[in-house]
């Protein structure tokens, strides 16, 4: 195939086969005229196709440029949370109900208005809470439950979400207000 000389100003894309301006055409060294033979739209596709096939490959070049050059990356990313605090604080929120939980933001502003804003056991409203309602969820299967207060939380979870247990500890209460229980 002839090449075009470095003066013309334009070139066909050898996996489109549109004929495009040069500038539209990314570099390479080692072509003989500096110029790739596929446009930038298509040099991208082949990427992206490649890299969705080989995600491996692309996590490993990804990794290997993140400890190359991980203060320029840090230096980056510290800029990017400066300038974005809003995006930053619901990025992170997103990605901890979606990797711990297995929910959406979505899912939980669902669950939150079925439950009026209150905690599923003791009913105490969000307004009244220094944190917000907690994602409960099953520690055995991962299924969600429902929304908790902090304490109703750390209650469940000290109890050992055991049914059986929480029972004890209901009957046990009931005992505790009739003074007669030490008697017998």
């Amino acid at each position: 195939m002839k090449r075009n000389n470095q003066n013309d100003t334009h070139r066909k894309c050898t996996v489109c086969k549109q004929d495009k301006p040069i500038a539209e055409f990314g570099k390479h060294a080692c072509m003989s005229d500096g110029v790739r033979s596929d446009c930038k739209v298509c040099g991208v596709k082949a990427v992206v196709a490649f890299y969705k096939k080989h995600p491996e490959k692309r996590n490993a070049i990804n990794k290997t440029y993140r400890t190359k050059h991980k203060a320029k990356v840090n230096a980056h990313s510290a800029k990017h949370r400066k300038e974005n605090p809003v995006y930053h604080k619901e990025y992170l929120r997103n990605w901890h109900l979606k990797t711990t939980y297995g929910i959406t933001a979505e899912d939980y502003n669902n669950m939150f208005i079925e439950q009026g804003g209150r905690c599923a056991i003791c009913g105490v409203h969000q307004s009244k809470l220094k944190k917000i309602l907690h994602v409960d969820h099953c520690h055995e299967t991962g299924v969600v439950r429902g929304l908790l207060c902090d304490g109703c939380n750390i209650a469940i979870g000290r109890m050992k979400d055991n049914v059986d247990i929480l029972r004890n500890g209901i009957e046990y209460l009931g005992r505790s207000t009739d003074q007669d229980w030490m008697a017998e």
